[in-house]
């Protein structure tokens, strides 16, 4: 059994597949997205001017 590595999610799973993180596609997409978007507004902090 293993935890979702997914934000916001309390779901355990057991792990089918070596490389298996989320318990479903849904979680795996919002994973990325929260990583996408992470990226993104680093990124645009880093660029404003006076910064």
């Amino acid at each position: 059994m293993r935890a979702c590595n997914a934000p916001r999610c309390v779901r355990y799973f057991v792990k089918s597949h070596g490389r298996q993180e989320w318990c479903k596609p849904s979680c795996g997409n919002r994973a990325r997205a929260a990583r996408h978007y992470q990226r993104h507004n680093a990124t645009a902090a880093r660029d404003l001017p006076g910064s």
